[in-house]
């Protein structure tokens, strides 16, 4: 089983005004023998969160994120390039439907996804999408997510999030109490994959990942 570790290296917080502000993080990931590192920027805008993540091994980057999402930390717009593929693509809430549309793999891709009651939460690679839930009493929640790893790249599929008990966890040298969150697959699809995601209580900050492979994929 692979196990990555998500560490928090640096949390800078820089105030732009009262009322809009903006959060940089980095994380670094370990799969077997490969690092890679993921620069998050957080930035309030009217009526929403912007986020930006990008993936890095080294100096190249690898995967590029952009975020749009409202009041409720539910998902509007997924902007997201990946260069290993030549993959392109942005989708965006319409009314009841999400629409994905670009290149994914070299090859031209234009959908439309129907949602239920269940609202979009595109986690991957982890955002603020969870965190009404981890500071509500509710023990469970269900969302939507694109893939970005195979099988199920760039496929929407259902996903569960449920509370675990309270560990503390031991990050650079200091120890933190954190919410243990397990996410599956919905339904059979469970079988395949579950990760256990550790949320710092304080702040809702994920700051550790353990699980069958990449989040969100079979192991």
């Amino acid at each position: 089983m692979d196990t990555m570790l998500a560490r928090i290296l640096t949390v800078i917080f820089i105030f732009l005004t009262s009322h809009l502000f903006a959060q940089s993080y980095t994380y670094e990931e370990v799969s077997g023998d490969n690092v890679y590192h993921y620069v998050y920027d957080v930035l309030k805008i009217p009526d929403g969160t912007k986020i930006q993540v990008i993936k890095k091994e080294g100096d190249k980057i690898l995967e590029d994120h952009v975020f749009y999402l409202n009041s409720q930390l539910h998902t509007e717009k997924w902007i997201f390039k990946r260069s290993r593929d030549n993959t392109s693509v942005t989708a965006e809430l319409k009314g009841d439907e999400v629409h994905i549309q670009g290149i994914r793999g070299g090859d031209r891709i234009d959908e439309d996804e129907d949602l239920d009651e269940i609202p979009w939460i595109q986690l991957w690679p982890m955002n603020l999408g969870l965190e009404n839930f981890l500071r509500s009493t509710d023990e469970e929640i269900r969302y939507w997510a694109f893939g970005t790893e195979k099988p199920g790249d760039l496929e929407l599929a259902k996903f569960v999030a449920s509370k675990e008990e309270k560990e503390r966890v031991r990050i650079c040298n200091e120890e933190v109490m954190t919410q243990r969150v397990k996410i599956t697959l919905s339904g059979w699809r469970s079988l395949f994959w579950a990760g256990n995601f550790f949320f710092r209580e304080s702040d809702c900050r994920i700051v550790k990942y353990d699980g069958d492979g990449a989040p969100g994929k079979p192991g």
